[in-house]
């Protein structure tokens, strides 16, 4: 019976560390993860193709945040981009984005114009010399319909007929406002402008219907469009028609026109969704055609009560149209100073569905989940289930869409494109990437200054970024101390002078004082960067306020207690505290040249080594809460970051003595010496500490905090010769792997454990201003190692 008991056990534990790992291992698809295509670039949704495969690579285009038009290819296999710059600042604006056609002979032709526009503005158009290939283009032309109108000419769609001897149809707004067509049979001689659609006589001439067109590439060419910009019309309707044998029909055949060349009315064609009923007003946004050749639309709708979206599905079954509810999809996806006085004036602004032309039954939309934008899959399965869903993107840190399926992909291939909002107040003002659901390769943590550079100065740059949005995340506290000495780390290894002045900014803005807290370590961590400028600028404003509260606290020494479970404690009662404070005393000695800091320091780190330090395991309990602990399994608790600030915080010590200091060097020497015989034992085959040192399977997620700073003392023996590098070395590039494998394509480094006194459960999406600072100081030594090698 024992035995089975014991069995239980086992199975129990085991199964738990295997979920715990499944959890991680299933952590969610942050917008971050996925590869860009650019990282400066943004659409609108009515040119299309926007991207096209050919021959598995995808060509397309966009505008950026300069309004210059690129074209764009990108190959999945080895997520290799390249770009190629068609016009110069054409038009700051989204509508702007450029479509694509691909050519009999696999040639890239790319259409574009800009948004706004004047009587005579232009549609250009170019194609590439070779196939596949948009490193070379022929020269830039352009096209000037003559056409009644003083209005600009926007959203570009071509359709190449095989069935008419490629004859290729232009699709466009015209200067009238109206869906408009040129035709060509060479690619050079364009005919007369046709308008294809109309308002209805009931309303004049003022609307402006919005059009989306598809083709089989043969014969025939499908058409939704709408009767105005729903703006604009409180009954705005969804209808369809094709091009088929030369005419205009219905979905059913029959003909409402006898050829393009005459316009017809939203009337005379079919009504796919019919606003007057429900006063639901609707924009179109994309039309495909099922292996029937039966046509599918998506398309949004908006209610006047709520301003709330949804999106909508509809089909035609050969004898009916269908419309089936796809999902609620919140509201505009704009961020800008909305107030209830003044509403937003792009409202009808969704984040956007998409079909995906290979199988129209597959849907793809961006809606807010807990308020962020988020790309998800909608396949479409009938019966009273009617959709499965699938996540795509989740818990992502900014907005998600416009998503854009990839025209001609094949199983397996990487397919939905979307735009990834930095900011977008409006069409005019934004800044965005686009991304594609394919898993970033990431960062190289091969060891060489390039790649550590290209790792290094992303995390920075993060950084930077994060504290225009977050100004807390560098603050006078302990997380930012440590931060700071990463910042200064690289910055100063980098010899940039742009991250140098974002420290001297910060440092300035607190005139250079540390913490509040006259005893407490963590509140004059801070210190230590603050000191790191003085020794490099000579500023007496960057020494004073540190020296001064270290003069005090040696003036009026703490008492005695430093055992926290026997009542309160201004000493170094917790092992953080030897990160925190000595090095600061270190430093001050190095700098003044008297030893009193020295002195002080010494004695006080020594009465923390005595009450916290395990001479067996070679390894510190966090408190004195912990000197009799044992987990569930019955063993000791080793907290990782803490025992990280320690083996840290003796780098730190070390560096600011001498070398032929005899008095103290030798006891942190050998202490550093101990910890890191023993921390080799415990780092992971992925190259991770887990946050329980002792006990890797309660919590086996990664631990970048951790994981960093054990790293960047490895590191510093190595480089300076404290360790032998045959049997350092490899823990010290498993280490950095692991770290560079948990930063982000923005440089946002997770993983990390959030502020605690124990091991505990770690996130992905997890960042705090420690682990940032870590793989800096980590990144500096390594770099400093190169230098010497």
């Amino acid at each position: 019976m024992k035995n089975l008991v014991g069995i239980i056990l086992l199975i129990l534990i085991f199964c738990q560390g295997n979920l715990c790992a499944q959890q991680y291992d299933e952590a969610p698809s942050y917008a971050e993860d996925y590869a860009f295509v650019t990282q400066d670039g943004a659409w609108c949704w009515f040119s299309d193709p926007r991207a096209v495969y050919v021959e598995n690579k995808i060509i397309g285009g966009f505008v950026d945040k300069q309004g210059s038009i690129w074209a764009f290819s990108y190959d999945p296999v080895n997520q290799q981009k390249k770009q190629y710059k068609l016009k110069d600042q054409l038009d700051y604006d989204d509508h702007a984005n450029p479509s694509v056609m691909i050519l009999p002979d696999k040639r890239i032709m790319i259409f574009f114009s800009a948004h706004g526009g004047t009587t005579n503005s232009p549609i250009y158009y170019a194609t590439t010399e070779k196939p596949v290939d948009i490193s070379s283009w022929s020269k830039l032309d352009s096209i000037v319909p003559k056409m009644p109108g003083n209005l600009g000419v926007c959203y570009t769609n071509a359709a190449m007929l095989s069935g008419e001897n490629n004859r290729t149809y232009l699709f466009f707004r015209g200067r009238n406002f109206k869906p408009t067509f040129i035709a060509s049979d060479d690619l050079k001689n364009w005919s007369a402008p046709v308008t294809i659609v109309v308002n209805d006589s009931i309303y004049g001439e003022s609307g402006r219907p919005y059009m989306k067109m598809t083709t089989n590439h043969k014969d025939k060419i499908f058409f939704a469009f709408t009767d105005a910009h729903p703006r604009d019309r409180a009954t705005n309707s969804i209808y369809f028609m094709m091009y088929k044998d030369g005419k205009l029909c219905k979905a059913n055949g029959d003909v409402v026109s006898e050829s393009m060349e005459h316009a017809v009315m939203p009337s005379q064609v079919d009504k796919v969704y019919d606003a007057t009923k429900t006063f639901d007003k609707a924009w179109i946004w994309d039309i495909a055609f099922d292996k029937d050749e039966n046509p599918v639309l998506v398309y949004a709708r908006f209610s006047d009560r709520d301003n709330s979206h949804s999106y909508w599905y509809a089909r035609w079954t050969g004898s009916e149209w269908e419309n089936h509810l796809i999902t609620k999809a919140g509201q505009w996806f704009q961020r800008s100073n909305y107030v209830k006085e003044k509403p937003e004036y792009e409202c009808n602004y969704s984040g956007g569905v998409y079909l995906d032309h290979e199988n129209p039954s597959i849907v793809y939309t961006s809606r807010p989940i807990n308020n962020v934008f988020e790309i998800e899959r909608w396949i479409f399965v009938g019966g009273k289930e009617k959709w499965k869903t699938e996540t795509i993107t989740s818990e992502s840190s900014r907005d998600n869409v416009r998503p854009f399926v990839v025209r001609n992909h094949k199983g397996g291939q990487p397919d939905v494109l979307w735009m990834y909002n930095y900011e977008y107040p409006g069409f005019r003002a934004y800044n965005s990437a686009i991304r594609i659901n394919q898993k970033a390769k990431g960062f190289s943590s091969e060891l060489n200054k390039e790649a550590i550079s290209q790792v290094a100065n992303a995390v920075f740059d993060w950084q930077m970024k994060d504290y225009k949005v977050n100004r807390n995340s560098c603050n006078q506290g302990w997380v930012s101390g440590v931060l700071y000495n990463g910042l200064f780390d690289w910055a100063d290894c980098s010899n940039n002078k742009g991250y140098i002045d974002f420290l001297n900014k910060i440092f300035s803005g607190f005139s250079w004082q540390v913490g509040n807290r006259m005893y407490h370590g963590d509140d004059l961590c801070v210190g230590q960067a603050y000191l790191d400028m003085y020794a490099k600028f000579k500023k007496e404003n960057m020494l004073v306020p540190t020296k001064a509260r270290v003069d005090w606290v040696m003036a009026n020494p703490p008492a005695e207690n430093i055992d926290v479970t026997k009542g309160h404690s201004d000493r170094w009662w917790w092992c953080d505290a030897l990160y925190m404070a000595p090095p600061v005393y270190a430093r001050l000695y190095t700098l003044t040249g008297n030893k009193k800091y020295m002195k002080f320091a010494h004695k006080e780190f020594l009465a923390t080594y005595d009450h916290l330090y395990d001479k067996e395991e070679h390894l510190f309990y966090r408190d004195a809460r912990y000197l009799d602990t044992k987990d569930e399994n019955g063993t000791k608790v080793f907290w990782s970051r803490g025992n990280g600030w320690v083996i840290a915080g003796l780098v730190e010590v070390l560096k600011n003595l001498p070398e032929e200091d005899k008095k103290y060097r030798p006891f942190y020497l050998q202490l550093y010496r101990e910890m890191c015989e023993k921390l080799i034992e415990l780092q992971g085959e992925d190259g991770y500490w887990r946050s329980s040192l002792l006990n890797k399977e309660t919590f086996p997620m990664p631990e970048t905090s951790g994981t960093g700073l054990f790293t960047y003392a490895l590191a510093y023996g190595v480089n300076q010769g404290h360790l032998p590098k045959d049997k350092y070395m490899p823990a010290v590039e498993k280490g950095w792997n692991a770290l560079v494998k948990a930063v982000n394509t923005e440089g946002k480094i997770g993983w990390v454990q959030m502020v605690a006194d124990k091991p505990g459960k770690v996130e992905k999406k997890s960042v705090r201003g420690y682990s940032v600072g870590s793989l800096l100081m980590t990144a500096a030594e390594l770099y400093e190692f190169l230098e010497k090698k």
